[in-house]
């Protein structure tokens, strides 16, 4: 899985979805975005 490349920073947004509840949705849109701004950060300079 993608998550897992990222080690203990995704394992931790996973740990607050899952503290937060009803707010899990946004924590998982912001960690996908979080990711995808990375990959592309990671494009433009490699």
């Amino acid at each position: 899985s993608i998550a897992g490349a990222f080690g203990p920073i995704s394992l931790d947004l996973v740990a607050i979805a899952l503290t937060l509840g009803p707010l899990n949705l946004y924590v998982n849109i912001m960690s996908l975005v979080g990711i995808v701004g990375a990959a592309y950060l990671y494009r433009s300079f490699f």
